[in-house]
């Protein structure tokens, strides 16, 4: 983590996952409430939107539109904030449009959430397999512990079957994230 994306945790940071889609449904079990709101990308991996789902969760879809390189529209983004907005995931390079979100992008969405006191999700899953851009990791910024990052083995090792993800995030949310994960795994 410290090497590859400039972010230095110790192991009380980090849990490790079935897979990046379990640290998904962890994060959203660890930090969503039945009818809370979540911001998902549009378009974006249709897995997101039934993770929230089984959370009893509602997940709004922002748009990240083709005109603007597949980045967040924020007006768009502003309108969407309820009193029950909790989290905004964010999927940097992204599936499936594969659109890499710059520094100056994806420090304005960690904005957006210090703005209206929101987590973010930002699944990196495909950090490594970046062939225009740079990818950088919001959670170099996160001074708040408001940043769970999802990585995997399974896209830049090709180890899809090996079902080995791991999110980082602050001790409070990973103590939260392994008592889910508990009765599951």
């Amino acid at each position: 983590l410290a090497r590859e994306n400039d972010i230095h945790v110790g192991p009380e940071n980090i849990i490790v996952t079935s897979g990046a889609m379990q640290s998904i449904h962890l994060s959203m079990s660890a930090l969503l409430s039945p009818g809370d709101d979540i911001l998902l990308p549009n378009p974006g991996y249709g897995n997101f939107v039934m993770a929230a789902k089984l959370c009893y969760a509602n997940p709004i879809e922002y748009p990240t539109p083709p005109e603007l390189d597949f980045e967040p529209d924020f007006d768009a983004l502003e309108e969407l904030i309820t009193p029950r907005t909790k989290a905004m995931l964010i999927n940097s390079p992204s599936n499936p449009t594969g659109a890499v979100w710059g520094p100056e992008i994806m420090k304005a969405c960690l904005e957006f959430c210090q703005r209206h006191d929101i987590y973010m999700i930002s699944d990196e899953t495909y950090d490594r397999l970046v062939y225009e851009g740079e990818h950088v990791s919001p959670a170099i910024w996160d001074t708040e512990g408001r940043v769970l990052t999802i990585f995997t083995l399974s896209k830049t090792y090709s180890m899809t079957g090996w079902r080995v993800g791991w999110t980082v995030a602050s001790e409070e949310i990973i103590t939260a994230m392994t008592v889910c994960q508990e009765p599951v795994v």
